[in-house]
């Protein structure tokens, strides 16, 4: 239940930005976005790789594909494990059941990104 704000709770400062319920939906974002694959944020990690773009080097945009999603979904991880640990004490809520979908999806992302690494790595002359 969604609890008023009162006049005290205005003069303590605005409330956290991150409650289990915030987090937990985050997280199910998060994971759902590591498991895409191709994202703005692998766009951005292959600009800074070396040869980017460059047309005869294909293997460094998957492997920055897979450093994006890996990154994804290790946050997803990492935002889903706070609410575990905050709501370990209290009953199941619902952040709590969210919070767990967000670990097996990001685990999943997280699988298939090292195995996108791995392939892009493969395809560099080492």
């Amino acid at each position: 239940m969604v609890e008023p704000i009162r006049d005290h709770d205005r003069r303590l400062g605005p409330r956290p930005l991150l409650t289990p319920g915030s987090s937990a939906i985050a997280a199910l974002a998060l994971a759902v976005l590591g498991l895409r694959g191709q994202g703005a944020w692998t766009t951005a990690l292959n600009a800074f790789l070396p040869d980017g773009f460059a047309p005869n080097e294909f293997a460094w945009f998957v492997v920055g594909a897979g450093l994006g999603s890996l990154a994804v979904a290790v946050g997803a991880w990492w935002l889903a494990r706070t609410v575990l640990i905050k709501d370990a004490i209290q009953a199941p809520s619902w952040a709590e059941h969210l919070a767990r979908a967000a670990v097996l999806i990001s685990m999943i992302a997280a699988v298939l990104s090292a195995l996108t690494i791995v392939g892009g790595l493969r395809g560099l002359p080492l």
